[in-house]
C-alpha cells in the first residue's frame, strides 16, 4: 500500500513539473517571432537578431580552432545578447572558460553538456537560478 502511495505522488510530481517547462517554451516561442537575420563574430560565435534582442545559436570556435575560453559579449549590433538559445558548447571538450554577460535572460538546456574540460562559467549577478529541467533562467 505505501509503495503505491510513494508511486502515485512520484507520478503526480513528475506531471505537475512539466508544466512549467512547457510554459516557458511557449513564452521563449512567442518571444522570438519577430526575427530580422543571422549574424557571425569572429570568435566563432553566430547568432541571430531580433527586433529587440540578440540570440547565440551556435559556436564553432572550440572545434576548429585551439581556443580554450570564449566570451559572449553584452551586446551584438547595438541590440542585447539575452539567449543562449541552443545546446551550442555541447561536446566543446577545448572550453575551459565561459564568460556570460549581464543580458544573459535565458541558457538552453545542454548547453554546456560534453565539456569535459569546463572548469569555470562565469554567471553574472543577477538572480541566476538552475532548474531541474537543466536550463538556466532569471
Amino acid at each position: 500500500m505505501q509503495k503505491r502511495i510513494l508511486s502515485l505522488l512520484l507520478a503526480l510530481v513528475l506531471i505537475f513539473g512539466l508544466f512549467p517547462a512547457v510554459a516557458r517554451a511557449t513564452a521563449h516561442d512567442n518571444e522570438t517571432n519577430n526575427y530580422i537575420r543571422k549574424g557571425s563574430l569572429d570568435n566563432g560565435l553566430y547568432y541571430e537578431v531580433y527586433e529587440d534582442h540578440v540570440e547565440i545559436i551556435s559556436y564553432e570556435g572550440a572545434v576548429t580552432e585551439d581556443a580554450t575560453e570564449v566570451v559572449i559579449p553584452n551586446e551584438i549590433e547595438g541590440l542585447p545578447v539575452t539567449h543562449i538559445s541552443t545546446p551550442l558548447f555541447y561536446g566543446c571538450t577545448r572550453l575551459t572558460k565561459i564568460v556570460l554577460p549581464d543580458s544573459i535572460t535565458y541558457i538552453c538546456e545542454y548547453a554546456f553538456d560534453n565539456c569535459s574540460s569546463l572548469t569555470s562559467i562565469v554567471i553574472p549577478d543577477g538572480g541566476m537560478w538552475y532548474n531541474v529541467f537543466g536550463q538556466l533562467k532569471k
